[in-house]
């Protein structure tokens, strides 16, 4: 994976933290809300004998699982570059003396 340096503000960088916090917890409910859609899919498909509206339902799971896992992928980049600002901000100040 290729690093990029970017300049951030101040005002951004004290706003990362808050950022992660709630960027971690719409994913957790995000993934619990995909984990309880997937059994309500379940429990239709068991009762369901139509194989179209199956496909319909197994295709919406699909879709909500490659959705709740790009925004965790999106929070995994949102930590990553939060720990680099700290490092970078260590350094500079380190540097600096």
């Amino acid at each position: 994976m290729k690093s990029i340096q970017v300049w951030v503000s101040e005002e951004t960088e004290s706003f990362l933290p808050l950022l992660v916090a709630t960027t971690t917890r719409a994913c957790e409910i995000n993934r619990r809300l995909f984990e309880q859609h997937v059994r309500t899919v379940e429990q239709h498909n068991q009762a369901c004998s139509d194989e179209l509206c199956r496909l319909q339902h197994e295709a919406e799971v699909k879709n909500k699982r490659i959705a709740c896992e790009a925004m965790e992928a999106n929070l995994k980049i949102l930590v990553d570059m939060k720990n680099q600002i700290a490092i970078a901000n260590k350094k500079a100040a380190r540097d600096a003396k």
